[in-house]
């Protein structure tokens, strides 16, 4: 596989998103992390997760 450019992706959510929501988003990108190919860079947040935002 050749590789031309890596970025770095976010998102953010409105704090009215439920912490539930938060979570099946954390886990599907947990899940492609996962399933991601050996030689495939891969970042995330500093611990790892999203953090959703206390009101």
């Amino acid at each position: 596989m050749l590789t031309f450019n890596r970025v770095e992706v976010y998102l953010a959510c409105n704090l009215a998103v439920p912490a539930a929501l938060v979570d099946k988003i954390n886990a599907a990108m947990e899940a492609m992390v996962a399933t991601a190919p050996s030689n495939a860079s891969t970042r995330s947040t500093k611990n790892g997760r999203a953090a959703a935002l206390a009101q």
